[in-house]
């Protein structure tokens, strides 16, 4: 799919890590909500926790975007 783009590698690899990332920034700390319901903690608490969620998913999605591809052979 990169291929598509008229952009070069850089910066597709860019877009396609900041346009996710930021959403899943944005689901952590909306989830917030939901954690202070599951635990017994204070505000600050959990809106760190919902933060670390996003942060988290975001460190996740960069080495999904960024990694290289399995090499199958010789192994």
């Amino acid at each position: 799919m990169v291929r598509i783009f008229p952009t070069a590698l850089g910066p597709t690899r860019a877009a396609a890590v900041v346009v996710p990332g930021s959403l899943v920034l944005v689901h952590g700390l909306l989830s917030a909500p939901a954690l202070h319901r599951t635990i017994d903690g204070a505000g600050l608490a959990v809106l760190q926790l919902g933060i670390a969620a996003g942060i988290g998913g975001l460190a996740a999605a960069a080495r999904w975007v960024t990694g290289r591809p399995r090499t199958t052979a010789g192994r």
